[in-house]
């Protein structure tokens, strides 16, 4: 293994750990470009993909696919609940909130993701901005363990399961 590059910033717990084991990632997203930042954040699955909303930057993040795929960032225009929509399969739940704004307001984004496969859940998550992209963290919730989400410059993202244990 090629010696690990020195970056101005620290690389922490399961960021640090997926960055220095898996060699795909840190040729992509190369050196952090800031500090890794902990701040409120909400997920929601769908059948075709994922919503991610961070509340520092009021961003959010649309997922075609739900471990690979294509991403999209959106800025929060979220100010009254969504237009009524049709109620949701059975099994199935609404997006909500600025997901739901989100979910009427672009065809293109219900027809990638379809229907919410659970109930949005708000959480305590990390963000770290590098030069080639992006890693957002998500605590096991969804019946998912720990994960990271790996958002490139070029508009692609994995999920990788966050395999960090330590204090």
């Amino acid at each position: 293994m090629a010696a690990l590059p020195t970056c101005p910033f620290k690389l922490t717990g399961g960021f640090g750990n997926l960055w220095r084991t898996n060699d795909d990632v840190r040729s992509a997203l190369k050196c952090p470009a800031q500090a890794e930042l902990a701040g409120y954040s909400v997920e929601q699955l769908f059948d075709g993909g994922r919503m991610y909303y961070r509340e520092e930057g009021h961003r959010f993040w649309i997922f075609d696919g739900n471990t690979s795929g294509r991403w999209r960032e959106y800025e929060d225009v979220y100010e009254t609940d969504p237009d009524p929509t049709d109620p949701p399969p059975e099994g199935k739940f609404a997006a909500a909130g600025g997901f739901g704004k989100l979910w009427q307001k672009y065809a293109s984004i219900r027809k990638a993701l379809g229907w919410a496969t659970t109930p949005q859940q708000g959480f305590t998550g990390a963000l770290q901005a590098f030069e080639g992209g992006l890693m957002l963290f998500v605590p096991g919730i969804h019946d998912h363990g720990k994960q990271i989400y790996v958002l490139n410059n070029n508009g692609t993202f994995q999920v990788y399961a966050d395999a960090y244990v330590g204090p």
